[in-house]
């Protein structure tokens, strides 16, 4: 098989990752049906000075979507060339999730987690508690909606010339704001509210890393490269919040991160209200 043909074949391969990916959006099925509404009980139950763990109910994806994902694994082969092993190793990490998520089983989810972030790491732990006993930064009301955010997206984008891309306000997520390089799309939270400083800090991270990165990639030869190797979000993720930092100072941010660390060491073994 010539070096083309292989080339061929890997791009083949990312057409149905890239399909494959804008069905399993797993943010679907990690954000609860019912978050609002356990969010109130949750903080009255706090108010009053009770206990309550949140009873979250989450949608199911469908089974068939195993069959999909091992129809794509099974034309990979890994020791043809490091791309094939990347592109296993990436759908191997998608069919955990999904398997954890079907049988609803949190111990098979942290694990899945594991396999695809990396293990607890007890030095980043005692960073993340240092940068929790400094001095909170004063926090600005946010004032600027999700309609506003998307406006000032679009406007960067334009600037950009990044026409292939959109920004769209969605009411089922988990995070405030996410990039979909399979669908070449930046995703706002409905309910989303934002402070200028930290709109600016986003679009730095979102278009200035997530976007050009998948654009680079895409621009490629070989078309995997515009959704991402496995195991590259840590990277990403990291040099974008170095590029938040480089360019307006540290910020919340720094304090979210620790925070969400913490969270998620703390989730793995605790409830909800200890956590």
């Amino acid at each position: 098989m010539t070096k083309l043909t292989i080339l061929d074949d890997l791009n083949r391969l990312t057409d149905l990752i890239r399909d494959l990916q804008k069905e399993v959006r797993f943010e679907r099925f990690i954000t609860p049906q019912n978050y609002k509404q356990e969010e109130e009980k949750f903080l009255a139950a706090v108010a009053s000075e009770e206990i309550y763990n949140p009873q979250f109910e989450y949608e199911r994806p469908d089974k068939a979507i195993l069959i999909q994902i091992a129809a794509v694994y099974n034309q990979a082969q890994p020791t043809r060339s490091y791309w094939d092993h990347l592109i296993a190793q990436d759908l191997s990490n998608q069919w955990n999730f999904v398997e954890a998520i079907l049988k609803q089983d949190s111990h098979a989810l942290v694990q899945a987690s594991r396999q695809a972030y990396g293990p607890v790491n007890s030095d980043t732990i005692t960073l993340a508690e240092s940068e929790l006993s400094k001095s909170l930064p004063k926090d600005t009301p946010p004032n600027q909606s999700a309609s506003q955010a998307k406006q000032v997206f679009e406007t960067v984008l334009q600037k950009l010339n990044l026409s292939d891309w959109s920004v769209e306000i969605e009411p089922t997520m988990s995070a405030r704001m996410s990039v979909n390089s399979a669908e070449l799309r930046i995703r706002i939270k409905a309910d989303a509210l934002f402070t200028l400083e930290t709109l600016r800090r986003l679009a730095i991270h979102e278009i200035g890393i997530h976007v050009i990165r998948s654009e680079n990639g895409r621009r490629q030869p070989l078309r995997l490269l515009g959704l991402g190797l496995a195991d590259y979000l840590a990277t990403e993720e990291g040099l974008a919040a170095w590029a938040e930092k480089s360019a307006f100072g540290p910020g919340p941010s720094q304090t979210r991160f620790a925070i969400r660390y913490l969270a998620v060491v703390n989730a793995a073994t605790k409830g909800f209200y200890d956590t």
